[in-house]
């Protein structure tokens, strides 16, 4: 695997395999046009141009393997976040995803890399979070230099609410405690639930009485 275009002090490493495999083969590469630095398979462009790259085996002089390569002057990501460092989302449900980086001309801005520590708990669709099971999981979003990382946790929605009594007798005046419970109880409406009256002038919910 060599590129057909790279970029100026932006190092990549020739994947080569060989049919049928063989580890015993030694492999060289060269420059025609002396553009890159060779480290063994690691290539390093040093200046712009057009370049040839051949890979010979065992010191042979015919090349296995040549690829021409234009090579070019380009910036590259050296600052990237998320707008936020954590973000609850809801199964089932969507929310915006918005990661900014510097240059925004960056040649590199195409080639991120995109994983989640704990697969299967969110999914990226259309740009943005998808909640499939609850749970947490990290997003590290990473170019050649930089990463940014985005905590995400997915929540599942309200399944019932269970009350502590399912009756209460007052004398007018009195109070009494009514709980309630939240199933499951890290439900992410679980701080939005509102206790209404039917009929305020007999009875009001407050403090939880």
């Amino acid at each position: 695997k060599v590129p057909s275009k790279a970029y100026v002090d932006r190092t990549f490493t020739i994947n080569v395999k060989r049919i049928p495999n063989n580890s015993s083969v030694f492999y060289a590469v060269k420059s025609k046009n002396s553009r890159f630095r060779i480290e063994g398979l690691k290539i390093t462009p040093i200046k712009s141009g057009d370049d040839v790259l051949s890979i010979y085996a065992n010191n042979s002089s015919v090349p296995v393997f040549s690829q021409n390569i234009s090579i070019e002057d380009g910036t590259f990501i050296n600052e990237m976040s998320f707008n936020v460092q954590q973000i609850t989302v809801p199964v089932n449900e969507e929310r915006e995803l918005q990661l900014s980086y510097e240059p925004q001309d960056a040649v590199d801005s195409d080639e991120l890399d995109w994983n989640f520590s704990n697969p299967g708990i969110v999914e990226i669709r259309d740009g943005k979070l998808y909640g499939v099971q609850p749970g947490d999981t990290t997003l590290t979003v990473k170019a050649q230099d930089v990463e940014a990382s985005l905590n995400i946790s997915v929540l599942p929605h309200i399944e019932r609410i269970e009350l502590s009594k399912d009756s209460i007798t007052l004398k007018s005046g009195d109070a009494q405690q009514l709980n309630y419970l939240v199933i499951p109880a890290n439900a992410v409406e679980k701080d939005s639930i509102q206790i209404e009256s039917s009929n305020e002038s007999v009875a009001v919910y407050r403090g939880g009485r």
